[in-house]
């Protein structure tokens, strides 16, 4: 993680980016459409001194993904189980917003396998615990 630079999509609490983070990367971008948990992220990162390493975006992860400038090392989703999240990913595969040795993970239902490649994203990893999988998808699976 260190240096490397985050982006939190559907980040909720920002559990995932203040994670990454505390394990050294240097910025991260949160997404979240709820103003309220908004407010707490601002929170949670002012009183855990992460403050001027992240910015929190009061938005829909679509609208989001038109609005930021990457390139982001890692991109975090872990959005609602019952949300049409291949859209989200073919979106990031064709855009600039993820750096060429960048990865991106999707947490999801173990009950739902996403596609194996979404443009340029292809499955690299994909692990299981209990009823949460987490799908981990980079330019080139080589690189794994």
């Amino acid at each position: 993680m260190e240096g490397a630079t985050v982006l939190d999509l559907f980040a909720g609490t920002g559990a995932l980016g203040l994670e990454a983070l505390s394990r050294g990367a240097s910025r991260a971008d949160f997404v979240e459409s709820d103003a309220r948990l908004c407010s707490a992220l601002q929170a949670r990162l002012q009183d855990s001194g992460y403050r001027d390493q992240a910015r929190v975006f009061h938005s829909r992860v679509e609208k989001a993904l038109g609005l930021l400038s990457g390139p982001y090392d890692l991109v975090l989703l872990d959005p609602p189980y019952d949300y049409p999240a291949a859209p989200v990913l073919e979106r990031l595969a064709r855009s600039t917003l993820l750096a060429p040795v960048g990865w991106v993970v999707l947490e999801h239902s173990s009950r739902t396998e996403p596609e194996q490649s979404f443009n340029k994203l292809v499955l690299a990893k994909r692990r299981r615990h209990g009823d949460t999988s987490l799908s981990i998808y980079a330019e080139d699976a080589i690189l794994w």
